[in-house]
Parts: C-alpha cells; sequence; structure tokens
C-alpha cells in the first residue's frame, strides 16, 4: 500500500533515476497524475507537462466514444459510418476546447514538442488501459525517443493489453491479483482540484531545468 500519490511517485522517482537530466520530459496525465508527474519531475530534474484529451462521443448517443482528441492529435474510429463532417467539426471543437484548458493549466506556455525526447508518461494508475493507449499513440505522433510509461498500479489485463500494442518501456509498481479500483493501493486518494493542478505546474516549470547533451 502507498500512503498517497506523492510516496508512490517518490518509489518511482527512486526505480527512474537514470533519466535524471536527460533529454526529457515528464508528462501527467490530469489530475491525478499531475501529483506523481510534479514529484518525478522534481526529483528527476525534468520539466512537466501534461497531455489533455477529450472524446469524440457518437451522435446519436454523445456519452459512447468512437474518438480521442489531444492538442498533439486525434484517434477516430471509422468503423461506424459516421459522416467525414461530424468527425471534422467535433475533432475542432474539441480542440478548441483543450487549447483553453490548456492555457489554464500551463499559465498560457505552449505545448512541448516531443521530438527525440525521453518521454515519461505518468498516471496514478491503469484500470482498462485505454486511456494510455490513446496517450501513448498521441504522443508517438512527435517522434520521440523513447516512451516510459510509469505507474504504481495496473490491472494485469492493461498491462499485457498495452505491451500487446505497442512497444514502450513499462514501470509499474504493483498488479493486484484481484484488481478492483486505482484507488485500492493508496491509504489516501483524495480528489485533485484545478487549483492544486495549476499551482504544482506552475512550480515545475518556473525552474530552470538543466538537461545532459546527447
Amino acid at each position: 500500500m502507498f500512503k498517497d500519490r506523492k510516496h508512490a511517485a517518490k518509489i518511482i522517482a527512486d526505480k527512474l533515476k537514470e533519466y535524471r537530466s536527460c533529454k526529457g520530459v515528464v508528462i501527467a496525465i490530469p489530475k491525478g497524475g499531475v501529483i506523481l508527474g510534479y514529484e518525478l519531475a522534481m526529483e528527476l530534474n525534468l520539466p512537466l507537462e501534461i497531455m489533455l484529451s477529450q472524446k469524440i462521443g457518437h451522435p446519436y448517443n454523445p456519452e459512447y466514444s468512437i474518438g480521442t482528441v489531444s492538442l498533439y492529435g486525434a484517434i477516430v474510429r471509422d468503423d461506424f459510418g459516421i459522416t467525414e463532417e461530424y468527425l471534422k467539426q467535433e475533432t475542432e471543437k474539441a480542440r478548441k476546447s483543450l487549447i483553453l484548458k490548456h492555457k489554464l493549466y500551463m499559465s498560457g506556455r505552449k505545448p512541448v514538442d516531443f521530438k527525440n525526447m525521453s518521454v515519461i508518461i505518468v498516471d496514478d494508475g491503469i484500470a482498462t488501459g485505454n486511456t494510455m493507449l490513446s496517450m501513448i499513440e498521441m504522443v508517438s505522433k512527435s517522434e520521440p525517443a523513447q516512451i516510459i510509461i510509469a505507474v504504481p498500479v495496473a490491472s494485469r489485463s492493461a498491462i499485457e493489453s498495452i505491451k500487446e500494442n505497442v512497444n514502450v518501456l513499462i514501470y509499474c509498481l504493483t498488479i493486484p491479483e484481484n484488481f478492483y479500483a486505482v484507488s485500492q493501493v493508496y491509504n489516501s486518494f483524495e480528489q485533485i482540484s484545478d487549483d492544486e493542478v495549476i499551482n504544482l505546474l506552475n512550480q515545475a516549470n518556473k525552474r530552470k531545468v538543466n538537461v545532459c547533451p546527447l
């Protein structure tokens, strides 16, 4: 069991110390992942970025996702017979919303270019793996040098799904035999506010980060 997200992040940071001051970046998946992302970025002397995403809902059932949009690209399933016009409109609408949210969280700072960088994607846990897979696919579009997944906990099915679909390094501290929720391995698993996310991102990114040359 982990005391909280911060405690879990300290343990992960020790596993990833070879990446300290590398040409890399920590990407946190909001909101819970930002707590871990902040600790990793500080421990490893790396910049901190967030990966925001928004789903595209089916025109006849908005709750049913047919795609995911981020500031780095879009992944859309094309087996629903949905018109190109609908997909284009919804993708653009989602992108505008994400731009505003990114400005809110990152105080107007432009998203980082991940090309040729070691990218560490962190979250407080992985349940199904669907969100992480979409994040990996979109980060891959920027042609990073490598992608590392760092999480305190994940379901076995999620880890197997990620391994089957993409070539990434995975650092997962625990895979419970009877997984039922990410929160099951935390003594404290509090909700994170927007203000807390913004504060941590501002603290992490006001530092001067000196990276080792390639």
